[in-house]
């Protein structure tokens, strides 16, 4: 008696091959064009100006040489302008850093109504940036205009000269962006001590650390990946600064309107019609930006995955 056996595929045992998109680029490609359009894109077109010339306002590329870049450095106020911006570096990184993770862990130590109403409170003054902000502080650094005027004759500032000069304009500009800026940093540190574990917080209590010790030892660690993203914003928007110092040194000619790189790069372009020795200032400041951003990641270890890593 025959015995059927049923058909066995020619299919059986070959897998399939089938397209498969990963989910993590769908998610990655909105970014990955914005970054080619308004950051990688400009980013390599400033490369190639720096080695062109031009005609008829057209870039004739790769026919400078090194040109643009001899020019760039022969300017003499490109070094004191990064004098400038490092100055201000010193003074403004410091103190934001310290200040905004101290005022983070201030209010986490206390999560009551009082604390919901100074988080609200410092992240007010960010809707003021930009021109407006610069204005505003005129206004207030201002001796004659100012709500301050009698304490700053009290002091003998009379003039806006006094407050507001190349010496003074670190400390300015460190004011005006602590102003500006730390609300909101403050309130990325609280919500990053909101995932604080309550149990390693109480097991520290019970081994005796004190308020401070609670911030310092226990929690400042644990945010440590968001003070090292910090540092790392800070460094590149304090490096490009211009509006501060341009609007101010349309309204006093104490401060240098060349005072910054950037300030230094528009000239070149906008005031000279040199748009090769500008790509090479702006080339220059991607160059200490990228930098920058490296030594930070590799000194933190920014994308470790290791928990304990700070």
């Amino acid at each position: 008696m025959a015995v059927q056996t049923p058909a066995i595929s020619s299919t059986t045992g070959v897998r399939r091959r089938q397209f498969r998109v990963n989910p993590a680029y769908i998610f990655l490609l909105p970014y990955s064009v914005a970054m080619l359009m308004f950051s990688l894109g400009p980013a390599i077109y400033s490369l190639l100006l720096t080695f062109a010339t031009f005609k008829a306002s057209k870039p004739q590329f790769f026919q400078a040489g090194f040109k643009n870049i001899e020019t760039a450095f022969k300017d003499p106020y490109l070094l004191p302008a990064f004098g400038n911006v490092l100055r201000y570096l010193v003074v403004s990184v410091p103190f934001g850093l310290v200040f905004v993770v101290l005022l983070a862990l201030l209010l986490h130590a206390r999560p009551n109504r009082f604390s919901l109403a100074m988080r609200t409170i410092y992240f007010l003054p960010g809707a003021v940036t930009g021109p407006a902000l610069v204005m505003l502080f005129i206004f207030t650094f201002n001796p004659d205009l100012s709500v301050f005027r009698p304490i700053l004759y009290g002091v003998g500032l009379t003039d806006i000269k006094q407050v507001i000069n190349n010496d003074t304009a670190p400390v300015i500009f460190t004011i005006m962006g602590f102003f500006g800026g730390a609300g909101g940093w403050i309130a990325v540190f609280y919500g990053a001590l909101q995932g604080v574990s309550e149990e390693l917080i109480e097991a520290a209590v019970m081994d005796g650390c004190n308020p401070i010790q609670l911030a310092w030892l226990i929690k400042r660690p644990l945010i440590g990946r968001y003070i090292a993203f910090m540092l790392i914003n800070v460094l590149a928007g304090n490096v490009q600064l211009f509006a501060e110092p341009q609007l101010m040194s349309s309204v006093t000619a104490s401060i240098s309107s060349l005072w910054s790189p950037n300030l230094v790069g528009y000239n070149w372009a906008f005031g000279l019609g040199n748009f090769g020795a500008s790509a090479v200032v702006s080339v220059l400041m991607m160059v200490i930006g990228i930098v920058c951003a490296y030594a930070v990641i590799r000194a933190t270890n920014f994308y470790s995955t290791d928990s304990s890593a700070t």
